[in-house]
């Protein structure tokens, strides 16, 4: 029975992205370059006599499906060989594949008991949906739950794979929706601006100002990635306090035109007629590398997608600056890059799967060989590496720029995530409503009260259909 309604909660899932036009598609690159293995010289530790006892005895080879991002694969073509060195008889057979085929597949394949052994998705793709009917459970036999929690950041990514008794179906191992400032480093360094030293995105605007000046509009400052345009709206809306005015999480209703929304959207239109943002500056994934713009405002997955694509690009990265106004950021819009289990193992193939989420959870060199030799692709949930890794830094012990600018971004990312209460689901508002809307703002299409009206009238439209489903 629970395969048959998870046909029906797949086949609803899909549909409706695909007809609301959302696709979920931040995550998603598009990459034809093959992606070389990063090689890296690993210190490889014994297993410890504790976990001896949870070894599989014999052979053992695990299926795993993974996202094809080229961050994924670089990766990956990593770190399997240290985990299979490390337990030579387990071997690691990795499918990539695109996200919105990984999407439509998942829950249909659990269905059909036709998955693998290890699943790579979104927490996003199972919320509100039983977990305990779809994959393995890992506590206690991965961890006690507590210990669980004390090892990951507890936020809303980590509820959606937690059951009514506390038990966890899923690790949400890291999120792309991570905000920050790529920028090209030989451009500001030829106006002469040091992004070392942005703190504040009043910082940001005015270093926005002389390029833009220095380029005699040739060049616009801001390029804002579809989910971090979303995310920066609501996010300063709810970092102004403003949370409960905008959105009552009981009756479910919308207000976008109260003063705080208006603010934050009279900033951004300034910004339009200062020559800072231009909508219509071209492709999504072109305007930065080709230098329509100096600064790109994404995940850091985005810094490994154009280093593979662009590798003659000067670039780097920096977190969030702080927003206006405020100390420290608010992310509402965010989703985390999961790995669960199959139920359907059992015996040599189980231990062997847990072993393998115990490695990404416990190994710190599972997330830090990405950054060794590539870019890395989103801000860290595992509270345990980031502790570590910021601890070695100030003990002088980690001294790689990469390794440690990741640590901080991801504890920022973490202690700024707000779970806005919506039903409506983090693709369609970032695509259907804020891109869509904002744009007809900045072009002109809409005043500033339609674009607040229209935005209020279409979230409580979509507020209304999804609560109803």
């Amino acid at each position: 029975m629970k395969r048959v309604l998870l046909i029906l909660l797949a086949a609803v899932l899909v549909a409706s992205m695909l007809f609301m036009g959302m696709g979920c598609k931040e995550p998603e690159i598009v990459v034809e370059t093959v992606v070389e293995t990063v090689t890296e010289t690993v210190e490889i530790e014994a297993p410890t006599e504790e976990a001896d006892s949870k070894i599989p005895e014999g052979d053992v080879t695990l299926d795993m499906w993974m996202q094809d991002s080229s961050s994924h694969q670089q990766w990956l073509n990593a770190y399997i060989p240290v985990f299979e060195a490390k337990y030579p008889n387990i071997t690691i057979n990795v499918s990539y594949i695109p996200y919105g085929d990984l999407l439509e597949k998942l829950l249909p394949s659990i269905a059909a008991g036709d998955e693998p052994a290890i699943m790579h998705g979104y927490d996003s793709w199972v919320t509100a949906q039983d977990v305990s009917g779809i994959f393995m459970k890992l506590t206690p036999d991965l961890y006690t739950q507590e210990e669980l929690r004390e090892k990951l950041y507890v936020n809303l990514a980590l509820d959606h794979f937690t059951d009514e008794n506390g038990d966890i179906y899923g690790i949400p191992a890291w999120s792309g929706a991570a905000g920050g400032v790529l920028y090209h480093k030989d451009v500001v360094d030829e106006v002469g601006i040091d992004m070392n030293a942005i703190e504040k995105w009043e910082q940001l605007e005015e270093a926005g100002k002389k390029i833009v000046e220095y380029y005699n509009g040739d060049m616009r400052a801001f390029w804002l990635h579809p989910g971090q345009l979303g995310n920066f709206a609501l996010g300063h809306i709810y970092k102004w306090g403003a949370e409960d005015k905008l959105f009552d999480k009981e009756s479910g209703v919308w207000d976008w035109t109260i003063p705080e929304s208006r603010k934050i959207h009279e900033i951004m239109l300034s910004w339009g007629e200062n020559g800072l943002w231009d909508v219509d500056a071209g492709d999504v994934h072109t305007v930065f590398p080709t230098k329509l713009a100096a600064f790109e405002l994404t995940g850091p997955w985005g810094k490994g997608f154009y280093s593979t694509n662009y590798p003659e690009l000067d670039m780097d990265y920096i977190k969030m600056p702080d927003f206006y106004e405020t100390d420290g950021i608010a992310n509402v819009l965010y989703h985390h890059s999961s790995f669960m289990l199959s139920s359907k193992l059992e015996g040599d193939e189980k231990l062997a799967a847990l072993l393998y989420v115990r490695e990404i959870i416990d190994n710190p060199s599972f997330f830090n060989m990405p950054l060794e030799g590539s870019d890395w692709g989103g801000a860290i949930n595992i509270k345990q590496w980031v502790d570590y890794t910021l601890e070695r830094a100030e003990a002088g012990k980690e001294t790689n720029e990469k390794v440690i600018t990741m640590a901080k971004l991801s504890e920022d990312f973490a202690n700024g995530l707000i779970d806005s209460g919506s039903m409506i689901p983090r693709g369609v508002i970032i695509n259907n409503l804020v891109k869509e809307l904002t744009h007809q703002l900045m072009r002109g299409d809409l005043t500033l009260d339609e674009f607040l009206v229209e935005m209020t009238t279409q979230f409580n439209i979509q507020e209304a259909d999804f609560r109803d489903q």
